[in-house]
């Protein structure tokens, strides 16, 4: 592996900002048993996807109080379905303390942290202003610019320069430009997932309505995942490890040779994964 280029002789340690994709288990009611069925739901739809994948427990719009030995329990069924929670996001005031002395961290709510950001922004934008008014020079930077700047559209969830971008009230479809690489999971919760790249070996993407890979799909894909038996999958060049719709699944074994490499769309016909060209 080579070393970042920035490192000094010596170094043993560098600390970075990163932006990751965390899942995030939205908690509503206090019921554990509810809560636990809706999980074993999910996992039947897509075990592989959902197996070690680390999560956040959110619990913005918990309609219900709730105690420490109920938290515990919760985070301890996590555990136990193969998820690996990671923190808690807007716990209940009273609890922060006891949460956080079990080293468990803790996240503000998505209003918290936007507030922030905007007073962050408020005094970058004020500084801008006052330099713009020293400098007499007009400047104006053309949007083909600005795109090739490194400007993109960003789905609900991910982060932009360290900032949380705010999930958009109607976005059904989620699109990603890079390659989805080993270790990396992708769900487009609601709508279709288009991926203008490859999917590697290790990798496994989802989407509750179609999957579209313009590059080679390799990995493990998983389309209509909320049950959706008209979903399909396309892509360009297929190898996947496995492919599913809504539940129904062939592994790469199983795939017939004639469509190993080939551009295909599949679906779901009379409870059977059918493959054609395109």
């Amino acid at each position: 592996m080579t070393a970042p280029t920035d490192r000094k002789p010596n170094t043993a340690v560098i600390m970075r900002g990163r932006g990751v994709s965390l899942m995030v288990v939205e908690v509503f009611h206090a019921d554990l048993v509810a809560l636990e069925q809706e999980l074993q739901e999910k996992l039947t739809v897509a075990p592989a996807f959902f197996r070690n994948a680390p999560v956040l427990m959110d619990f913005e719009h918990l309609e219900d109080a709730i105690d420490l030995k109920w938290f515990n329990d919760a985070y301890d069924m996590l555990y136990m379905h193969s998820f690996i929670p990671v923190g808690v996001v807007a716990p209940p005031d009273y609890l922060k303390q006891a949460i956080a002395k079990q080293q468990i961290a803790v996240w503000p709510s998505a209003e918290t942290a936007r507030k922030g950001n905007q007073s962050v922004s408020s005094r970058h934008e004020d500084s801008v202003a006052e330099q713009q008014e020293a400098d007499t020079e007009e400047r104006t930077v053309p949007e083909d610019q600005q795109d090739e700047s490194g400007a993109t559209a960003t789905s609900a969830g991910q982060t932009v320069c360290g900032e949380l971008v705010d999930e958009p009230q109607a976005q059904p479809t989620m699109l990603v430009l890079q390659p989805v690489r080993s270790g990396q999971k992708v769900y487009a919760k609601g709508g279709d997932l288009i991926i203008m790249a490859a999917v590697s070996t290790g990798a496994e993407v989802m989407a509750d309505g179609h999957i579209h890979v313009y590059g080679t799909l390799r990995g493990r894909a998983f389309a209509g995942a909320q049950g959706d038996e008209s979903a399909r999958i396309f892509c360009k060049d297929l190898q996947a490890d496995l492919i599913s719709v809504a539940g129904t699944y062939l592994i790469n074994d199983d795939l017939p040779q004639k469509f190993r490499g080939a551009s295909v769309q599949v679906y779901l016909r009379e409870e059977q994964l059918i493959i054609n060209p395109l």
